[in-house]
């Protein structure tokens, strides 16, 4: 059972795959070897992080999102899941949620 308090990311030093846990489709792992881009936008409720890998589409909603995208830059991201950062002013960023899609979703880039 997961903490309550349990960060929205783990790291490792090296990560071959990126596992997501998401609740109503089950847990996924994607390999760093097929991630195309990542892309960082704003939304009316904080940041949209949507990674492009060659087989799916992963969409992360939340806040601070930006330190995550740092941590998936370096390739140490081991797990992401949906989770809140333990306080108002922490770094920490905060997943609200995980859509993960099979093939290439239009980003709506203008």
């Amino acid at each position: 059972m997961k903490d309550e308090n349990q960060n929205c990311y783990e790291t490792a030093e090296q990560c071959l795959f990126t596992r997501f846990e998401t609740k109503p489709t089950g847990d996924y792992l994607l390999p760093y070897s097929g991630l195309l881009f990542a892309r960082l936008t704003p939304a009316s409720e904080g940041e949209i992080l949507t990674l492009t890998y060659i087989t799916h589409t992963v969409t992360i909603t939340g806040s601070k999102l930006s330190a995550l995208l740092q941590i998936i830059h370096k390739g140490r991201a081991e797990t992401i899941r949906v989770a809140s950062s333990q306080a108002d002013g922490n770094p920490t960023p905060s997943v609200r949620g995980i859509t993960i899609t099979e093939g290439h979703q239009e980003s709506g880039v203008q």
